[in-house]
C-alpha cells in the first residue's frame, strides 16, 4: 500500500469516527431534552393549566427551539462527514458498499425526524400557552 492509499485510509477513518461520534452527542443531546422536559413538566403535578406556568412553557419553547436548531447543524455536520469519507473511497469500491451509504436509502432518517419531532413539541407548548393566555 502507497503512501497516498494509506492516507486516504486513515482520513476516511477519521471522518468515520466524527461521524460516529456526532450521531453520539445528537442522542446525548435527545436524552438531556427529555430529562430536562419531563423534569420541568412534572414539576406542575396540579399546576398543569395555571397561569404561574406560562413562564416555564415559554422556557421550553425556547429550549426546543434551541435543540431543534441544534439537531439541524448537527445533521448537517455528520451529511458532510458522510459525504467526505464517500468521496475517498477509491474507485475500484463501489459506494454501495461504503459504510455510510446504507443510510442514505432510509425512508425516514434520524437527521429529518429530529426537527420535525422537535416542532411538533415546540407547536404542542405554543397551544398549551396560548389556551392557558386565553382561559385564565
Amino acid at each position: 500500500m502507497d503512501e497516498l492509499e494509506l492516507w486516504k485510509k486513515t482520513v476516511f477513518e477519521q471522518r468515520w469516527l466524527h461521524a460516529r461520534h456526532v450521531e453520539t452527542v445528537r442522542s446525548a443531546l435527545l436524552g438531556v431534552y427529555a430529562a430536562i422536559v419531563s423534569g420541568c413538566l412534572t414539576t406542575l403535578k396540579d399546576g398543569f393549566y395555571k397561569k404561574a406556568a406560562l413562564p416555564l412553557y415559554i422556557f421550553l419553547m425556547v429550549l426546543t427551539a434551541i435543540w431543534c436548531l441544534l439537531c439541524i447543524k448537527l445533521g448537517e455536520i455528520f451529511k458532510a462527514h458522510t459525504q467526505a469519507a464517500d468521496d475517498l473511497l477509491p474507485a475500484g469500491i463501489p459506494k454501495m458498499l461504503s459504510v455510510f451509504q446504507g443510510r442514505r436509502f432510509q425512508k425516514i432518517s434520524i437527521r429529518r425526524l429530529l426537527p420535525v419531532f422537535f416542532g411538533l413539541c415546540f407547536v404542542a407548548l405554543l397551544v398549551l400557552s396560548i389556551r392557558i393566555w386565553l382561559h385564565n
